[in-house]
């Protein structure tokens, strides 16, 4: 919709004076008695109660800037002390005066004798286009004096002005201040000035006005001498609070009806609850031991749950802090290793200089070493004939020793002998002489075999000289075979060396590639196999906890069920046997009792309980229902029942859907209702009303007793109506008159077993997904620990090959430097043919000259 800003701001100017008179406003909200909730506004001071020796209000002057006949600014006084009428001739301007009063004291333009405030402004020859016109009244306080003498109270004038503008606005000023008039109209009030009923000034012809007016007036849009005098008196202010207090009354004395009405019935059924009631208390505190018993079982488990879950987390923070120890170490190992690599990689560098040089020296080591051999091979000749001529000097200066001591030890020896001497001697000339006897005889017996001797000692002296002259040779032949093929040996040696090195390098080079494409094939089928366990370890978890809750809301809803089945059966006799006449279709326009109509959370089940009134009575369609209920009631003699006809509580439906403003943003207790039928909605509203709910008394009384006047119900029970009167407090308070859920009237029995059959089915689901969850959770306990191996394996396997790989050039640069080495090392075969041939001739000649030598010594 598109708003014409202009043409509204111009009605608006036209208007102005008409908002702003003084006949029409009310400036005395803030004053006055409430009664009830209905304010009574305050009586009017009347003229001999203020002090005649005291202080009073007079006009000193009155300044005029362009109001009508007075062009640029003229001040009309000052005035006298006992100033209070107008008099003089026609056209001696008195009408400038009243109406410069008027004028400030917010009178409509009317009463000033124009259509507009525009008209006010000055227009003369001189002075055409006048913007605005400003009349100004001065006040003051002052003492009087005998005669026309007066003191003026220090501090007490003050300046009401009024301006209008060409565009027909117009602003009030308070000493140079803007301020709305009801401020002026206070401020003067306080004075004795009430510009609210015009006590202050008579106009001319309204004396005769007055005199002329009817006893009564004949309608409220006309006013006639009682309401004149009323008005003058102050009695009119009773007026509204009257017919206010009339209407209350008539509220009050139906409400009083339907309450002693209600109470005859609650009394009676009173009396038909009171064993189910002690019933229902026993199994309440039966209930109440079940479940203080199961809260103590469950706040030992928290307890248990909780010393375990300290435990885990004292556990999880040793992890932690050993897990930060590894990765410094890792960080440490990292940053030395690259430390190490760039030595390595200079150390190689450096490695292939000195390789080189090596080759180098090892070609001069070769050809010295050769050489070094043959001296080797000399010495060690030279080294055996000084060993013996060592052994012999030793031995025989061992003997020398012997022989040195063999005086000394024979002395005794010789002394005796000496004395045997002669007696030997004897012996010996005896001896001697049997000895020549024999030699003789045994020279000429072994002639022959003595020469026979000699002569073959003379051999096995030349053939002992040719044997060791034999074996010299022999030695000096496998000595010179080994230093002319050591050189061969030895590089072959090496090219072997490096051969196997090489071998098992490619070897571990093949081994690792298989083993790290296994691992790259393995990992990602293991991590694969780890997220999809681990996936459909929290969908299991997910689908549980799905199942849970709605096994959760089913069982409520179970229990809510059969709640409203045994609670259908025992709602009182009056209205179980008007349900039963609807289950039979005797009553179909039934609804029900108004609280099993609505749902409410349990923290709002006192404040209704106790603000709801109606709540027990019985909802129906039509007045025509209403009428059949009650009587069937009489009929059967049922009792009574109290019944709301939704159809006459249908002018309330535009209120129960609007939305209301509330303060301090409490809630409204009918918006917190939960129906399901939205036809019984007007049947809450017309309950409940805007009945407001507070936290506490305190935020209650703030609510209440504010500007607006609202019903409020505090959660703990407490009630404030709209009059002001409260009630609650007590040691029980009302509570359980509305359900957390919808009561349904008819529940079928076979509903009740398929929601059993449907919750057993789930938790069947559920004990399986939980033997799922439990083989997924070993599953990934399994397969943790192998993913971790493997990527540990696949890194260690990865830097392994790395560094296999770059040796693998190396080697075989080396393999086929060593191959080369050797085919130039590599022995004349003819000259070790030779070498081979002379040795084995020696070591023939050798064999021979030892046997030789042994006959010999065997024959001699």
């Amino acid at each position: 919709m598109v708003v014409d800003r202009q043409s509204i701001k111009r009605k608006h100017v036209e208007d102005n004076d008409e908002n702003d008179s003084a006949e029409d406003i009310d400036f005395s909200d803030d004053e006055g008695t409430v009664v009830d909730g209905i304010r009574i506004p305050p009586a009017i001071k009347p003229t001999c109660s203020f002090d005649p020796t005291g202080p009073r209000l007079i006009i000193t002057k009155i300044v005029n800037n362009y109001f009508k006949s007075y062009a640029d600014e003229q001040t009309l006084g000052p005035f006298h002390k006992c100033f209070n009428a107008i008099v003089g001739p026609n056209g001696s301007g008195k009408s400038n005066v009243i109406d410069s009063m008027l004028f400030v004291f917010g009178f409509r333009a009317t009463k000033i004798r124009s259509k507009k405030v525009s008209v006010l402004l000055h227009n003369s020859e001189n002075y055409r286009n006048i913007q605005s016109c400003t009349v100004a009244v001065h006040f003051a306080l002052i003492l009087d004096k005998p005669g026309d003498q007066y003191d003026i109270i220090p501090g007490s004038e003050f300046v009401v002005s009024r301006t209008a503008n060409k565009d027909n606005s117009s602003y009030y000023q308070l000493n140079g201040r803007k301020v709305q008039f009801k401020e002026v109209a206070t401020l003067l009030k306080k004075h004795g000035v009430d510009l609210d009923h015009n006590r202050f000034l008579i106009l001319q012809g309204e004396v005769e006005q007055i005199a002329m007016m009817k006893c009564k007036a004949e309608n409220e849009n006309e006013s006639g001498m009682l309401e004149y005098l009323e008005d003058i008196i102050g009695t009119t202010r009773y007026k509204k609070p009257l017919v206010q207090l009339s209407e209350r009354v008539e509220i009050l004395a139906e409400q009083r009806t339907e309450k002693l009405n209600r109470l005859k019935l609650v009394e009676n059924e009173l009396e038909e609850l009171k064993e189910p009631m002690e019933q229902a208390v026993g199994f309440l505190k039966t209930e109440n031991t079940i479940v203080y018993s199961k809260n103590f079982i469950y706040q030992k488990n928290i307890c248990d749950y909780e010393k375990k879950l300290e435990q885990a987390e004292q556990n999880k923070n040793e992890v932690v802090e050993t897990q930060k120890e590894f990765i410094e170490k890792i960080n440490k190992l990292h940053g030395e290793k690259l430390e190490k690599d760039k030595v390595l990689k200079q150390e190689a560098e450096r490695y292939e200089v000195l390789q080189k040089r090596k080759e180098n020296l090892s070609e001069a080591f070769n050809k010295a070493n050769n050489k070094d051999i043959q001296l080797q091979e000399t010495m060690t000749q030279m080294n055996k004939t000084r060993k013996k001529t060592k052994e012999m000097i030793i031995e025989e200066k061992k003997k020398l020793e012997k022989l040195e001591k063999v005086p000394e030890e024979s002395k005794k020896g010789i002394e005796e002998c000496e004395a045997k001497e002669s007696e030997m001697l004897v012996k010996k000339e005896k001896f001697e002489e049997e000895k020549t006897k024999l030699l003789a005889n045994l020279r000429v017996e072994t002639k022959a075999l003595q020469e026979k001797k000699e002569e073959m000692q003379t051999d096995l002296v030349i053939l002992k000289k040719s044997v060791d002259e034999t074996k010299s040779a022999f030695n000096l032949a496998e000595s010179e075979l080994k230093i002319y093929v050591s050189n061969e040996e030895n590089e072959k040696s090496k090219y072997e060396n490096l051969k196997e090195q090489y071998k098992n390098a490619e070897e571990t080079i093949e081994e690792r590639s298989q083993q790290i494409d296994m691992l790259k094939k393995k990992i990602p089928a293991t991590e694969k196999s780890l997220n999809g366990a681990m996936e459909e370890l929290n969908q299991v978890k997910y689908r549980e906890s799905q199942l849970i809750n709605e096994i959760r809301k089913k069982r409520s809803y179970l229990e809510e069920r059969r709640s409203s089945m045994q609670a259908s059966r025992s709602q009182g006799k009056v209205l179980d046997s008007l349900m039963q006449q609807k289950r039979d279709g005797n009553c179909p326009g039934l609804y029900g009792r108004l609280g099993d109509l609505g749902a409410i959370d349990q923290k709002y089940d006192v404040a209704i309980s106790t603000a709801c009134g109606p709540l027990d009575n019985i909802v129906v369609d039509t007045v025509n229902t209403a009428q059949w209920c009650i009587e069937f009631l009489k009929k059967y003699n049922l009792g009574r029942g109290t019944f709301i006809a939704l159809d006459k509580q249908e002018h309330l439906r535009d209120l129960a859907n609007s939305k209301i403003k509330t303060p301090e943003n409490v809630h409204r207790l009918f918006d917190l209702v939960r129906i399901q039928d939205e036809g019984v909605h007007t049947a809450f509203y017309y309950a409940l009303r805007d009945t407001l709910v507070a936290n506490d008394l305190d935020q209650a009384s703030r609510i209440a007793y504010g500007a607006q006047r609202f019903r409020v119900v505090t959660l703990g029970g407490d009630l404030i109506e709209t009059t002001g009167t409260m009630s609650g407090g007590g040691k029980s308070v009302s509570r359980g008159r509305m359900g957390q859920s919808v009561r349904v009237s008819n529940v079928d029995p076979r509903e009740l077993e398929n929601l059993e059959e449907s919750i057993g089915q789930m938790e069947q689901e559920v004990r399986e997904l939980r033997q799922r969850q439990n083989s997924l959770e070993g599953q990934i306990n399994t397969l943790q620990p192998e993913l971790r191996q493997m990527k540990l394996n696949y890194e260690k396997f990865t830097m392994e090959l790395k560094g296999l790989r770059q040796q693998q050039p190396d080697l075989s640069r080396q393999l086929k430097q060593q191959e080369a080495k050797c085919k130039t090392t590599k022995a004349d075969p003819v000259q070790v043919k030779k070498i081979n041939r002379c040795r084995g001739t020696e070591e023939v000649s050798l064999r021979a000259g030892s046997r030789g030598g042994r006959r010999l010594a065997g024959s001699s």
